[in-house]
């Protein structure tokens, strides 16, 4: 709500002040007297017939004293002149009847009435102060006003039970870092790519015998497997295949920025606690309401779930130094890549544990823990972070997220080979550059990530050049985030040709953090070339 103060700011403010931070909402104040002046007498049947319906008889009679509130309001009514801080007194008044007669035990501050009256009117927090008291009028007047008198009830009571269990922190609360490389060692590329693939089901297979789905990318030995583990029973539903692929079309993109930075924070932070908020700022989220918030705190709890009951199975191609004898070893993999620690919970009202944490913790698997610090196993590039920044609403958006992260796992793979050059800009800067080999759109918005909305569709579609404005739109994107650095394409195309359109070869050269680690991949790859010894162990 636009310039609503925070608990804080309000405890500290003197009743001179309190009455200037209301001033500013003096419509809705006014349209509350408004109100009762035009329906008092309605108004005072219909919260009588709904505080009789929804209170136990013993408790009957004292709640009926918020009819001295009513009387207030008449008294108010017969005074149109009535001054502002008259009508702050009556809202406070009111405000404490509720408390009071709801049962809510402590203080209920203003701020709390007015959360709560933004969730049960789902009322954005950019509204104006008058807009929730003008619906607070409506609804109290019209035929529903028990039904929502008891819905405020339960959302008071709710949020206020949260407060109360919501543990007190003297420390800041941690947050994620601004700098987190993307993961791009195969069994977090190929889980990643797996959550990507949920809602279309590529890729996705049921296993006969169990309970489990497993995803299978074409000569790629590493395989993704989801089961029905602890994480999906703690929803309270039996485990079939078609709950864990309805799991999987909830997933997309977003779930695959939330998976490297929950491995990132599993290898570089175990056993550190993260609120669910800040996990939600992290994959770019900008809930506006209470109650979206809400939905993107259960969102995100049920994808790090979703990530502990999935294993990465298989042997890679190549062969590694072991840390400690250096001989060249296999690495293959049976197990969880993460693993959720200890965590935060609220009070759990329900037989199940759907209720999200305030906090959560994650750990690696057995598997990666063998291997942390290890950059030449468990690989990494570029900042995840600056992708999750791009917003997601518009279809430029989104694509500009799978071309980000196929860029950099395509980048990461081919930086051995990448050019190192200098290049001027307007023949005053002279600064460093990586020269790839040619990527085509086919392969950004196809082989890793699809596109939503799908790119074949759109150029088989009544409007196919939507998909060059997407296209476009999204590489402005990456552009401005500083995750490209130089795009051009390489051959001229005919217009009308949607083959050859996918296919152009594109120059596509990285920035910032992306660039910076090409150039110490590719150097570190010139000095075993240099080295006779390094190059032949290298063979």
């Amino acid at each position: 709500m636009k310039n609503k103060p925070s608990k804080a700011q309000w405890e500290a403010m003197g009743e001179a002040e309190r009455i200037a931070v209301v001033r500013g909402g003096r419509a809705g104040l006014f349209q509350i007297q408004e109100g009762f002046k035009k329906g008092s007498e309605e108004l005072r049947a219909a919260c009588k017939d709904a505080v009789t319906g929804f209170i136990d008889k013993d408790t009957r009679a004292k709640f009926m004293e918020i009819g001295k509130v009513l009387e207030l309001f008449q008294r108010a009514k017969e005074d149109l002149q009535v001054k502002l801080e008259e009508a702050f007194e009556l809202l406070q008044s009111l405000k404490e009847n509720l408390r009071v007669k709801l049962g809510i035990e402590g203080e209920l501050s203003w701020l709390a009435l007015l959360d709560a009256l933004q969730v049960v009117l789902d009322i954005d927090d950019e509204a104006e102060w008058d807009e929730p008291f003008a619906a607070l009028i409506h609804e109290l007047e019209s035929d529903s006003a028990y039904a929502f008198i008891e819905r405020l009830g339960q959302e008071l009571k709710r949020s206020h039970r949260q407060r109360q269990q919501e543990p007190k922190r003297k420390e800041p609360r941690p947050t994620p870092p601004k700098f987190m490389p993307q993961q791009t060692w195969p069994e977090a590329r190929n889980m990643a790519i797996a959550l990507a693939d949920g809602p279309s089901g590529r890729g996705w297979q049921d296993i006969v015998g169990e309970i489990a789905l497993r995803h299978v990318r074409e000569d790629d030995p590493i395989q993704i497997k989801l089961i029905a583990g602890p994480s999906i029973d703690w929803w309270g539903m039996p485990a079939t295949y078609e709950l864990l692929r309805d799991e999987l079309r909830e997933a997309g993109v977003d779930a695959a920025l939330l998976l490297n930075e929950v491995l990132y924070l599993a290898l570089e932070h175990p056993g550190q606690m993260f609120s669910l908020d800040s996990l939600i700022e992290a994959i770019g989220w900008d809930p506006r309401s209470a109650s979206e918030k809400n939905e993107c705190r259960r969102w995100v709890w049920r994808k790090v779930s979703l990530f502990e009951n999935m294993l990465a199975t298989g042997q890679r191609r190549w062969l590694y130094s072991h840390p400690d004898t250096k001989k060249k070893v296999p690495v293959a993999i049976v197990d969880r890549l993460v693993i959720l620690g200890p965590r935060l919970m609220p009070e759990q009202k329900a037989f199940d544990n759907s209720e999200p944490p305030f906090e959560i913790s994650f750990k690696p698997g057995e598997h990666l823990e063998q291997y942390r610090g290890n950059r030449k196993v468990l690989t990494d590039y570029g900042n995840v972070r600056r992708i999750a920044e791009i917003p997601a609403k518009q279809a430029s958006g989104k694509w500009a997220r799978g071309i980000g992260l196929t860029l950099n796992q395509f980048w990461r793979q081919s930086s051995k080979a990448a050019l190192i050059t200098h290049v001027t800009d307007g023949g005053k800067t002279n600064r460093q550059s990586a020269v790839f080999r040619p990527f085509t759109r086919r392969e950004l918005l196809t082989e890793y990530y699809i596109a939503d909305p799908h790119v074949e569709d759109i150029l088989n579609g009544p409007n196919p050049k939507r998909a060059r404005e997407y296209w476009d739109g999204a590489v402005k994107h990456l552009k401005l985030k500083g995750v490209i650095g130089s795009y051009k394409s390489k051959a001229p195309i005919r217009d009308g040709d949607k083959s050859a359109w996918l296919d152009q070869p594109l120059d596509i050269r990285p920035a910032n953090e992306g660039l910076r680690d090409t150039i110490e991949i590719a150097k570190a790859q010139a000095r075993i070339k240099r080295s006779p010894s390094k190059a032949a162990n290298k063979k």
